[in-house]
């Protein structure tokens, strides 16, 4: 099991020396460092560390703000690295996702950036009404179908072709957040139908989601598969959505309690 160590700076001219020293000091095997803009998406070390981490790993960084971008950014990654299986350390905040305290706090990350991702939807399908009204055209053409199949094929076929996540993402030209969102969208529908989620009843859905995060998956995760699966069939959306919010709700609680106790 690796203990990784990820590093950045915004500039050129500043120094990794305090952020490298902080993570030796921990006793990390291997740092990936790089001086790039956070508001950047295509870190290129960042995207090398989270490739080369495998389960039972744990990635540790000097500060929260040397990781993620926003809430969101934060969430997003936290929750990759849980569902794979993987631990994070802030070093500097003294965070510990693999912990009670930690857990609860990505929980509590996740609310958050739940609900700013529903303010940026209201505010981005206003807009996009208006620039409708107007004769605007709305978005950027997506990458055609058959790369993203060819990626997809090859992403899931990594036990045997080798292939890391960033060399399918030059062999095909295709974004790798791209190919994460596409494989949960395969795999929510193949999971649910084995399933035949949408015939179960409230508790049966409710006992399921329960199963779903004792086994360490988020609620992020979770959501958004369950809307993936549930396509454009509103009522069914929005009854699962329900459900999952009264689940988080409430293990929210349990784990403040827990915490508190």
């Amino acid at each position: 099991m690796a203990i990784v160590g990820y590093a950045r700076v915004s500039t050129k001219e500043q120094s990794l020396d305090i952020q490298v020293d902080k993570l030796n000091q921990y006793g990390v095997d291997r740092i990936f460092m790089e001086k790039q803009s956070g508001g950047k998406s295509d870190r290129e070390e960042l995207h090398k560390a989270l490739d080369y981490l495998r389960e039972g790993d744990t990635l540790v960084v000097y500060k929260i703000d040397r990781l993620a971008r926003s809430i969101r950014d934060l969430n997003n990654i936290v929750g990759d690295l849980e569902e794979r299986g993987i631990g994070l350390i802030f070093i500097k905040e003294n965070i510990d996702f693999t912990t009670s305290a930690g857990k609860l706090m990505f929980h509590m990350l996740g609310a958050i950036a739940e609900f700013e991702k529903d303010i940026i939807n209201e505010r981005t399908a206003e807009g996009r009404e208006k620039a409708k009204a107007k004769g605007m055209h709305m978005g950027r053409k997506g990458k055609p179908t058959k790369d993203v199949e060819k990626a997809l094929k090859l992403f899931r076929e990594r036990d045997t072709n080798n292939l890391s996540v960033n060399e399918i993402v030059k062999m095909t030209g295709v974004p790798r957040a791209t190919i994460y969102a596409k494989n949960r969208e395969r795999e929510a529908h193949e999971q649910l139908e084995e399933i035949k989620f949408l015939e179960q009843s409230d508790e049966e859905i409710k006992s399921t989601i329960e199963q779903w995060i004792s086994e360490g998956r988020t609620f992020d995760s979770i959501k958004g598969l369950l809307s993936l699966y549930c396509g454009n069939n509103k009522e069914e959306k929005g009854r699962v959505s329900a459900i999952c919010k009264m689940v988080m709700e409430q293990s929210i609680d349990e784990q403040l309690n827990n915490f508190v106790l």
